[in-house]
């Protein structure tokens, strides 16, 4: 039976941040190619294709991203925003190089084959770049003016590439080990962050994402595996591995293994990394303080200053909304009364289960609805809201069936507000933190569980 974290999705997180004492949002537009109209809403719309996002930003130099499904998304969105603003000239502050806590530390060498997995022109690359010139080039003539690449990002001009030319070093690049691993005592499972930081080959250090816990493949976190979109012509905005790079400062916190608690910096020369090129060494926080390399800025420990400069742009969650289905309990003992063909479910190995919301989708031909009779354990389960408007805390609950169809349920702690279904599916919003959605999806559990 799936975990509460696997049958949970976050559908949106909404961040905000403040990158610059003030910006010029009319210089924006016009240098990013921006969606700018201050007689409708006084923020440019900056969007960013891959991860998919929205960027609001306002004159104040606050900004607020919304479309993310994680902290790493809106972190690569901030990243590519700002990388924009400087490209074209228009000052910013530093990015805090502040990363999401990893589960583990390795300090030892994984044995495991490293795939830097490098974009390589081909022909087929090469032809549809030469296509899209060819005709860019007679609209150019029209207009009379520079392409900007209908992209968001910087102006572009023609770019001429080879086959076998190297467009994009190592995004998603791997360490694969083939079996399953445990590092510091961890036994690593799908979707755990790993700060590798002992292999033999310093260059393969960085922070990675358990991608395949069963053949032990680690793929480069997002948010330390920073590349440049594509541009209109298909190819990279900037090509080669200059652009692929990580900055000195880079920190992360460990919360499992023997050095929970800990927190590891990317010291000590004041410069940039090109991933998966130059060797990345990480060091203890504490080590570096003492030996000066790094000083805590006063205001928030969190904070770090590099060579006397701060990253001061922190970027804050403001809003997660994640949907979540509850599930009749394995052991149940209970069986479908009626016939019902909205209760998905699919005939496998002697016996029944709930069909997927992928295999819903995608319309599944093995998919039928329960028969009566049928063993109800680890199916959805269904939802009576009157009767549940009476069971959960009356000054916390409403439900209006006339105007809305889900009731709504606000609890304290954590401070979240929950949208509940007859049919079994919570909305729940208003968290900060992924742990928080847990601990209320758990909470509700407790309170649905005497109804049973």
């Amino acid at each position: 039976m799936l975990s509460d974290e696997e049958r949970l999705t976050v559908v949106n997180v909404v961040a905000s941040t403040r990158v610059a004492e003030e910006l010029d949002l009319p210089d924006i537009a016009i240098q990013l190619n921006c969606e700018y109209e201050p007689e409708q809403f006084p923020g440019v719309v900056y969007r960013v294709v891959e991860p998919k996002l929205a960027i609001l930003m306002f004159r104040s130099g606050r900004a607020v991203c919304t479309g993310g499904k994680n902290a790493a998304n809106i972190q690569t969105g901030i990243e590519r925003m700002m990388g924009d603003l400087g490209g074209a000239g228009i000052e910013t502050w530093l990015l805090s190089q502040i990363k999401d806590p990893v589960d583990v530390i390795s300090l030892e060498d994984i044995s495991g084959a490293y795939d830097n997995a490098d974009y390589i022109a081909t022909e087929a690359i090469v032809k549809k770049a030469a296509e899209y010139w060819v005709k860019e080039k007679e609209k150019q003539k029209k207009n009379k003016d520079r392409d900007r690449g209908g992209t968001g990002d910087t102006v572009i001009g023609e770019r001429k590439i080879q086959v076998g030319d190297k467009l994009r070093g190592g995004v998603g690049a791997t360490i694969n080990t083939g079996k399953k691993m445990t590092v510091d005592g961890v036994s690593l499972k799908n979707k755990m962050r790993v700060l590798v930081a002992g292999q033999n080959n310093p260059s393969e250090n960085g922070i990675y994402v358990v991608t395949n816990a069963n053949k032990g493949v680690l793929t480069r976190s997002e948010d330390a595996d920073n590349y440049a979109p594509d541009g209109p012509d298909g190819i990279p905005l900037k090509f080669g591995d200059e652009h692929r790079m990580v900055m000195t400062g880079m920190n992360v916190e460990v919360t499992g293994g023997s050095k929970d608690g800990s927190r590891w910096i990317l010291a000590k020369e004041k410069e940039t990394y090109v991933i998966g090129v130059k060797p990345q060494k990480f060091y203890d926080l504490e080590y570096t303080i003492e030996k000066d390399w790094v000083v805590p800025l006063e205001s928030d420990g969190q904070h770090i200053w590099f060579q006397g400069k701060s990253g001061n742009v922190e970027i804050e969650v403001q809003n997660m909304v994640a949907t979540y289905s509850l599930f009749y309990p394995e052991d149940y003992g209970a069986v479908a009364r009626m016939d019902d063909i909205n209760t998905k479910i699919i005939d496998e190995d002697g016996g029944i289960r709930a069909a997927t919301d992928e295999e819903v989708k995608g319309e599944d031909p093995r998919i039928r609805g329960i028969l009566e009779g049928e063993p109800l354990a680890a199916l959805p389960r269904k939802l009576n809201l009157n009767n549940l408007t009476f069971h959960l805390p009356f000054d916390k609950v409403e439900y209006e069936p006339e105007q809305f169809p889900g009731l709504i349920y606000r609890l304290d702690y954590p401070k979240v507000v929950c949208l509940i279904f007859g049919s079994g599916k919570m909305v729940i919003t208003g968290a900060r933190h992924k742990d928080e959605i847990l601990e209320a999806v758990e909470q509700i559990k407790d309170e649905l569980a005497d109804l049973l």
